[in-house]
């Protein structure tokens, strides 16, 4: 039984199950209100429309908590009085890095990294995103810094465990 057991975390769960267009058809009332059909778009040049299947209780959820973040998106907020700049340039020195204000590049991130700290704080849920090397860290960095939010606390998370780790350096959060 132990040695079944120890065995079990190493099969593989992921086997498709592939049912024909017309079985849909055919038990489209057996599957009312258990399973919704929807269309979803497949990656690629050009994409592609698949027809896919739900549980409806899933999808219900699903939507709801789209209605809950659209708000908490939508809905604009206060944004704290800091100097992001600051705050900025004190996370990228934590980091053991340098920043020269003199170089017209680097003062133009700042710029831009301040103006996205100040957009982001401006609603109840935000999103921030960009390819490596954009300041992102940085951003973040300024952000956990900000005494006005330490009181209220943050919620950060992060796609991949890598982008986790990098987070977690960052912000200097215990796991």
């Amino acid at each position: 039984m132990e040695e079944a057991l120890g065995r079990l975390p190493a099969l593989s769960a992921a086997h498709p199950i592939l049912i024909p267009a017309d079985w849909i058809e055919g038990n489209a009332q057996f599957l009312e209100g258990v399973v919704s059909r929807l269309t979803l778009e497949v990656n690629g040049d050009p994409p592609k429309h698949v027809p896919a299947l739900q549980l409806s209780e899933v999808k219900s959820r699903e939507e709801k908590l789209a209605k809950i973040l659209r708000a908490r998106c939508g809905k604009e907020i206060e944004s704290p009085k800091a100097d992001w700049k600051k705050l900025i340039i004190e996370a990228i020195e934590a980091n053991g890095q340098k920043i020269n204000l003199e170089n017209s590049r680097h003062s133009r991130a700042l710029a831009e990294q301040a103006e996205a700290l100040a957009a982001i704080c401006s609603r109840r849920l935000s999103v921030l995103t960009g390819g490596a090397g954009t300041g992102k860290t940085s951003v973040v960095g300024g952000l956990v810094r900000c005494p006005a939010l330490q009181g209220e606390g943050l919620l950060l998370l992060a796609p991949t465990g890598k982008a986790r780790v990098r987070l977690q350096g960052a912000t200097k959060a215990k796991p």
